[in-house]
């Protein structure tokens, strides 16, 4: 199977995008006509069912950042929960590692791990501040 051409693929969903025609499209990026109508009609179809569009994988660069974004993240979180414990506070780190439970529950991905990481980073500084106090 010949792997998908993304950089062609993103340059005719752009034209599609704008409503270009088939014909304008192809004239303006130099790719054959059948190839802009066989994604035109595909494009289409997703849009008609309601499902996302495909997405160029990430790069693997991107895929190390993200790993890295983690560990330092799981790292962080433990290094948290240690320190609760060392100062007796049970009840907090429990809560702590109830909140990332749930969210490892839940196979978040995308959008909504952002939003989960930040609200699990707002009740780090909230634990934090309440052990400040």
């Amino acid at each position: 199977m010949i792997p998908p051409n993304f950089e062609r693929n993103d340059v005719i969903r752009e034209c599609w995008e704008q409503h270009l025609t088939i014909e304008e499209t192809a004239a303006r990026t130099h790719i054959p006509k059948s190839s802009v109508g066989y994604f035109y009609k595909k494009l289409d179809r997703y849009a008609r069912e309601g499902k996302p569009l495909p997405a160029r994988p990430a790069s693997r660069k991107e895929q190390v950042l993200q790993r890295l974004d983690d560990l330092e993240l799981k790292s962080e979180f433990l290094k948290k929960v240690e320190q609760l414990e060392k100062k007796g506070n049970f009840a907090a780190a429990r809560e702590l590692i109830l909140l990332q439970k749930e969210k490892e529950q839940s196979g978040l991905t995308g959008e909504r791990i952002d939003s989960e990481r930040k609200r699990l980073r707002s009740a780090l500084t909230k634990i934090e501040m309440e052990d400040s106090a």
